[in-house]
């Protein structure tokens, strides 16, 4: 196991989630980390902010904006970075949000000029009531539930990347 850099020593255990941007003056930078819990059985409480933690400080960002300079005519958006990489693995173009209480009313810009912007709802009802909300801000936005108790990265699991593609083309 790699030593955790100064400062988070607080997040030793947990997967280093980085938030890379892209400048033609300097390449590609780490603006940000977040952590994730990798233990099933863990209860998360003793973990800085649950099961995801983030740098005491940090501002909300989107994760993988990479992909609105890649995407075509569609691209998703996903509760969470695990989510966020198994979609594109799956060759699906996909931005993350930091969970459902992080989307601030400027994230909408980017998404204005694609021809559908998938929500790839998480399966209960904080994943309904988020999906439902950036719908109304994205008059391009379709709504893809998960099936209930799932997310994108468990039904991927289970059934393989194609009941993500077969639900976009459905």
């Amino acid at each position: 196991m790699v030593e955790p850099l100064p400062g988070h020593e607080y997040y030793r255990g947990m997967l280093a989630i980085p938030y890379m941007r892209w400048s033609p003056g300097s390449g590609w930078s780490v603006v940000s980390i977040r952590f994730r819990c990798l233990e099933n059985e863990c209860d998360h409480s003793s973990h800085p902010g649950g099961k995801y933690a983030t740098v005491a400080g940090d501002t909300p960002r989107l994760y993988n904006t990479i992909s609105l300079l890649t995407a075509e005519d569609t691209v998703a958006i996903c509760e969470g970075e695990i989510d966020t990489i198994t979609a594109s693995i799956s060759d699906i173009p996909a931005v993350g949000v930091a969970g459902t209480q992080t989307w601030k009313r400027h994230f909408a810009e980017p998404f204005r000029g694609y021809e559908t912007v998938y929500i790839l709802a998480d399966g209960d009802t904080a994943g309904r009531e988020f999906a439902e909300t950036l719908a109304d801000k994205l008059s391009n936005a379709k709504i893809l539930p998960c099936s209930q108790g799932e997310d994108v990265n468990s039904e991927v699991l289970k059934y393989g990347k194609k009941i993500l593609l077969d639900r976009i083309d459905g």
